[in-house]
């Protein structure tokens, strides 16, 4: 079993805790035997000293303990194990002793004379355990005696060795079995993980519509095995998405250089005037601009997929970018008989490049929208959160409910009938989308009333999110907050 694996982990850890359970009930048997022992030799030894009071008490005086002991005698007849002796108070001389140990309980007597009640335990100079119990009784006659009363404990330390050399083989086959228990539970435990390691090593990129099945995993596993069907719904969209944006990718890229190639054969099939030339120059040159604004869009997409930590964040004064979009378009809205509005104030803290290129494709994709005579209105309002938006409004034709979650993906057409020279290149809202998510906010769109269509830019919490940020070129965390008003109004067109 490899030892880095995680069965061998659990099976030596499963082991180790089983030899320590076993390891601990055996001290604890083995402890509370002696307690046991200890606890039922000084209840033997009480119930002897009440039957040696008894005897004193019948004899009434030292002379008389003296001249009959046969009473104390017959106490000891039969226990071999116990020893009793009686001694003057404070000085410690002997009046009596029965016993093997009867001298050795005497000398006891005068070591813990003047003791009115005491349990000793101590070593007999045959090395055997004893436990002594010790009390001053007074006589009928006014005298005091001191009586000691010693058990030899050689019995329990028999039993409690017994005990042990009893327990001691029992260890090794208990770790044994610890062992085989170990490995077969981590065995049994690992089986689920084992299946899902074989599923999941069935699973490609040609089929990621299987789905882990959660039947019979235990529940730590369930989990597992949710996160891991959530990584393969997420896993399959973004390659259906992948291969859908690859075909969308050659059919824009297919119409261009088709219409570049069939221009430029017809051009060169016979000789034809300079004007001709030139006419056909100039139509090859619109393809190439409209083709050299989609590859430059792919690589930007591409770059923002992966620019988080590039990022040059800086206070953006929202209603001076949008002003200076919509100056820009100026011409191209006159010309269409389009105004643009921009109206309230706000600011953020993030990439004035990006900001303005999102601003500009929502207000360039309003103006391609917008009825002549009509007006664009551009919005920025600051809202308790805090939240700033950046709305662009205009009037146009309703979107079909079901084209609205689709508006921000890539290439998609809600009008696929109109030509391809009518429009951009497709990813223009898809770059506005990846950019917000760079800034941590997330675009929208939806039908207002009044035949209104009115694309959001949502910037969430900038104060948090610039404090969080790493980019070395961020600027010291500021976020200047106004409230969205009239008075930022400005016409153009």
């Amino acid at each position: 079993m490899n030892p880095n694996s995680l069965s061998w982990r659990l099976a030596f850890w499963t082991c180790a805790l089983g030899v320590l359970l076993v390891s601990a009930a055996m001290g604890i048997s083995y402890w509370m035997l002696m307690r046991q022992l200890d606890y039922r030799a000084q209840e033997h030894l009480e119930g002897k000293l009440e039957q040696v009071r008894y005897v004193l008490e019948k004899s009434g005086s030292i002379g008389a303990i003296k001249a009959d002991s046969h009473g104390l005698a017959n106490l000891m007849e039969g226990q071999e194990e116990l020893s009793v002796a009686i001694a003057q108070p404070y000085s410690g001389l002997a009046i009596a002793g029965f016993g093997r140990f009867a001298g050795e309980s005497l000398s006891r007597a005068r070591e813990i004379a003047g003791q009115v009640r005491s349990v000793n335990a101590w070593n007999a100079a045959n090395e055997n355990r004893m436990l002594s119990i010790s009390e001053r009784f007074l006589l009928k006659d006014g005298e005091s005696v001191d009586v000691i009363v010693t058990e030899d404990r050689w019995t329990d330390d028999k039993l409690q060795t017994s005990f042990f050399f009893t327990m001691l083989p029992i260890f090794p086959l208990m770790l044994a079995l610890a062992m085989l228990g170990a490995s077969w539970i981590s065995r049994y435990t690992l089986k689920s993980v084992s299946r899902l390691r074989h599923i999941t090593g069935t699973i490609t990129t040609h089929d990621l519509s299987y789905r882990l099945s959660s039947d019979g995993l235990p529940a730590e596993l369930v989990d597992l095995a949710d996160s891991f069907n959530r990584m393969l719904a997420r896993l399959e969209e973004g390659v259906t998405r992948l291969f859908q944006f690859s075909g969308d990718l050659a059919h824009e890229m297919r119409t261009p250089i088709s219409n570049l190639l069939g221009k430029t054969q017809v051009t060169l099939s016979r000789v034809r005037s300079a004007d001709e030339y030139l006419t056909v120059l100039e139509s090859n040159t619109e393809e190439l601009v409209r083709l050299g604004r989609l590859v430059e869009d792919m690589l930007f997409l591409a770059q923002a997929d992966h620019a988080q930590g590039a990022l040059k964040r800086e206070p953006v004064d929202l209603t001076q970018e949008a002003a200076q979009v919509a100056e820009f378009f100026e011409s191209l809205a006159q010309d269409l008989e389009v105004a643009i509005k921009v109206e309230g104030q706000g600011a953020v803290h993030g990439d004035k490049t990006m900001i303005r290129r999102a601003i500009s494709n929502l207000i360039s994709n309003a103006i391609r929208h917008t009825p002549r005579g009509k007006q664009i209105s551009v919005q920025i309002l600051t809202s308790p959160g805090p939240r700033t938006v950046v709305s662009v409004s205009n009037p146009g034709e309703p979107l079909a409910p079901e084209h609205l979650p689709r508006l921000f993906e890539r290439f998609f057409r809600a009008d696929s009938s109109r030509p391809y020279s009518q429009g951009g290149t497709g990813l223009g809202l898809a770059i506005v989308k990846s950019i917000m998510t760079l800034h941590g906010g997330h675009a929208t769109v939806e039908n207002e009333p009044g035949g209104v269509i009115t694309f959001r830019l949502i910037f969430e919490d900038q104060c948090s999110m610039s404090s969080a940020s790493t980019s070395t070129d961020a600027q010291p965390t500021r976020c200047r907050r106004t409230r969205g008003s009239a008075g930022g109004t400005r016409p153009v067109g």
